[in-house]
């Protein structure tokens, strides 16, 4: 990934890329080799690419620790650049587990498609 990550587009990039990850275990995904080569940029946004080997949450008995390498692999990137150096990957990574395994993302991924339903999509996401 190559993109001026300076200032607020940078924080802005790493929380696209963080709400990503929360989507896509939102649908049982989880990429499991996630890093910057897996990131391509297009229209100033991030798009995750390489998506093969990604692991069912439901049945990977490694899926937490796959979650956490992701996401461990996408802050030290950022952090490096001095991005996002207030986030704990250990601690993020704990929390939107924690998100999934109490069906708080099921819940969020529901509302979501309620909303686009109903015609209220840009105010729910």
């Amino acid at each position: 990934m190559e993109l001026d990550l300076e200032g607020e587009r940078g924080e802005a990039v790493l929380a696209e890329l963080l709400g990503a990850l929360r989507a896509m275990l939102a649908l049982d995904i989880i990429h499991g080799d996630l890093s910057p080569y897996n990131i391509l940029v297009r229209g100033g946004r991030p798009v995750i690419i390489d998506l093969p080997q990604a692991a069912d949450a439901r049945y990977s008995s490694n899926a937490d620790a796959l979650l956490a390498r992701d996401i461990r692999n996408v802050l030290g990137y950022f952090q490096k650049r001095g991005i996002g150096s207030g986030c704990d990957p250990e601690r993020e990574a704990d929390a939107l587990w924690a998100d999934y395994r109490s069906g708080a993302l099921y819940r969020e991924r529901d509302a979501a498609e309620l909303a686009k339903e109903w015609g209220l999509a840009d105010v729910a996401y």
